[in-house]
C-alpha cells in the first residue's frame, strides 16, 4: 500500500481496481474498488494533491513516503472511531475477498488477483 503511485486505479471493464505493486509476491495483485472510493481517489488526486511533487507516490505526508507506522496508526483509529473493534492493514483485505466469494467469483479468480499463482 505504501507504494501505491498515483496511477494506480485501473479499469478492468466496467469496474475499477486497485493495483498492487509487485510486493512479497512475484507479480501484481489487484483489489477491487467501490466506485465512491474510486471518486474520492481521483478528487483527492485532481483537486487536493499539491501539484509539482518529485515523488508519483499516491500517500504522501509533507512531501515524503507515508511511513508504515502512519497508516497502521490512522487505520487502528478509524477502526475504533468506527466501533468495529481493531483492525490491521492486512486484516482489512479479508473482507473484499469475502464479497467476492459471496457474489459467485472463484477461488481461483480471486487467487490470480491477489496475485496467487495457485490457491495454497
Amino acid at each position: 500500500m505504501l507504494a501505491l503511485t498515483v496511477d494506480a486505479v485501473v479499469q478492468i471493464g466496467s469496474a475499477y481496481w486497485l493495483r498492487i505493486p509487485v510486493g512479497k509476491l512475484p507479480n501484481d495483485r489487484y483489489i477491487p474498488l467501490h466506485p465512491q472510493l474510486k471518486d474520492m481517489l481521483d478528487d483527492w488526486i485532481h483537486h487536493h494533491r499539491p501539484t509539482g511533487l518529485c515523488s508519483e507516490r499516491l500517500l504522501l505526508d509533507n512531501n515524503k513516503p507515508v511511513s508504515a507506522l502512519r497508516v497502521s496508526s490512522a487505520i487502528s483509529l478509524l477502526s475504533h472511531e468506527a466501533g468495529i473493534g481493531h483492525v490491521t492493514p492486512p486484516s482489512s483485505a479479508t473482507p473484499s475477498r469475502t464479497k467476492a466469494i459471496n457474489r459467485g467469483m472463484s477461488i481461483d479468480a480471486i487467487a490470480a488477483l491477489l496475485g496467487h499463482k495457485r490457491w495454497p
